[in-house]
């Protein structure tokens, strides 16, 4: 099935504000009841560790990978 939502960001030095930023998402795409979406995070170079969080996220929620 295709997402009925797709967000897409960049990681380039996004590490501080990865957590609040998927906890957002993800509470936004609940209060509109959306259940088929996907989170895409572009590994852009980011010199911080923002890749290695959102592929750890990505076992804990699916729909990260």
């Amino acid at each position: 099935m295709s997402p009925e939502i797709s967000i897409v960001s960049t990681l380039y030095r996004s590490s501080p504000f990865l957590e609040s930023f998927l906890a957002e998402c993800l509470q936004a795409l609940s209060h509109i009841q959306c259940n088929h979406f996907e989170i895409l995070l572009v590994n852009d170079g980011s010199p911080d560790d923002s890749l290695v969080y959102a592929v750890k996220r990505s076992v804990d929620i699916p729909q990260l990978v």
